[in-house]
C-alpha cells in the first residue's frame, strides 16, 4: 500500500520573481512542507520523534523542473515514501497544477539522525509498513557528485544566522540551495531557466559557520554547472550541486 499525501497551495506575490513565475527555492520550500505535512499524518515527523531525540535528515535530491508556475496559480503536491536501503529512505514528490500537467518532480533520500549525538540511526520496525516500496517510484537521486578541478567561474561567502536554522538546529536546506543558486551569473538568472538540479548534503553548518560557495562551469556544456559549499573553518565540504539550464522561449 502506497500512503500519498496531496497537498493544493497558491502560488503568493512574495514568492515569484521578476519573470512573475515561482522563484526555484520556495516552490522547493513548498514541497518540503508538503513531506512535512504528511509525516504529521503517519505520525513519523520530528514532533512524533522528538521524545526519542530522533529527526529526519535530508541526504540528497534530484529535480526536474518543466513548467514554473504563476503568481495565483493553484498548484498540486503530491508526495510518498518509495522505499529504503539500509538506512536510508526515499520520498518522491510531483507537482501539476490544476489541469494536470507536469511542472516539477523530485526524488530523495533520508537519514533518521540522534539530534544529541549528531550520529545516523537504523529506521525503527514501526516505520518499515509505511515505507512503501519501489513499485513506480521514480529513478533514485544520483550516487555522487562530481566536482570537476577547475577554477570557479564566481566564487560567494556566507555567513550562517539564526534565520538560515530549521528544527534541527543546523541551515535549512532550501538556504543552503539558495546560495547556490545566487552564485549564478546575472545574465543566466534573468535570461534562462533552472530545468534540473542536484543537490548532495554532506556535513552540518550551523550558527555563525562561514561558507564559501563555488560555481564551476562545464568545460563540455557552457549550461551545466556543478557547486561546492565549504565550512571555511575546516574547509569541509557542506554540500556539493548540479545545475542544468535552458534559455527562456522567445
Amino acid at each position: 500500500m502506497r500512503y500519498i499525501y496531496t497537498g493544493k497551495y497558491t502560488i503568493r506575490v512574495q514568492e515569484i520573481d521578476h519573470n512573475k513565475r515561482v522563484q526555484i527555492p520556495e516552490l522547493v520550500r513548498i514541497m518540503q512542507d508538503a513531506s512535512m505535512q504528511h509525516t504529521l499524518q503517519l505520525k513519523a515527523s520530528v514532533w512524533d520523534l522528538e521524545a526519542e531525540k530522533l529527526s529526519w535528515v535530508l541526504v540528497k535530491k534530484h529535480f526536474r523542473f518543466f513548467r514554473l508556475p504563476g503568481w495565483g496559480t493553484e498548484i498540486i503536491v503530491e508526495t510518498y515514501t518509495s522505499g529504503m536501503d539500509k538506512v536510508l529512505t526515499f520520498r518522491d514528490y510531483i507537482v501539476r497544477d490544476a489541469q494536470g500537467n507536469l511542472l516539477a518532480q523530485a526524488s530523495s533520500a533520508w537519514l533518521l539522525m540522534h539530534t544529541e549525538q549528531r550520529k545516523i540511526m537504523r529506521i525503527p520496525e514501526r516505520f518499515i509498513p509505511i515505507i512503501s516500496d519501489d513499485t513506480d517510484a521514480l529513478p533514485r537521486p544520483f550516487d555522487k557528485i562530481i566536482i570537476p578541478d577547475h577554477p570557479p567561474v564566481i566564487s560567494r561567502d556566507y555567513r550562517i544566522s539564526y534565520f538560515h536554522l530549521d528544527w534541527n538546529g543546523h541551515s535549512n536546506n532550501v538556504h543552503i540551495l539558495r546560495f547556490v543558486l545566487e552564485t549564478m551569473p546575472d545574465e543566466l538568472l534573468f535570461h534562462y531557466r533552472l530545468c534540473e538540479m542536484g543537490i548532495y548534503f554532506k556535513q552540518e553548518s550551523v550558527l555563525h559557520d562561514e561558507l564559501e560557495v563555488q560555481s564551476i562551469r562545464d568545460e563540455n556544456s557552457p549550461l551545466q554547472y556543478f557547486h561546492k559549499v565549504v565550512r571555511k573553518k575546516d574547509f569541509m565540504p557542506v554540500a556539493t550541486a548540479f545545475t542544468s539550464w535552458e534559455k527562456y522561449p522567445g
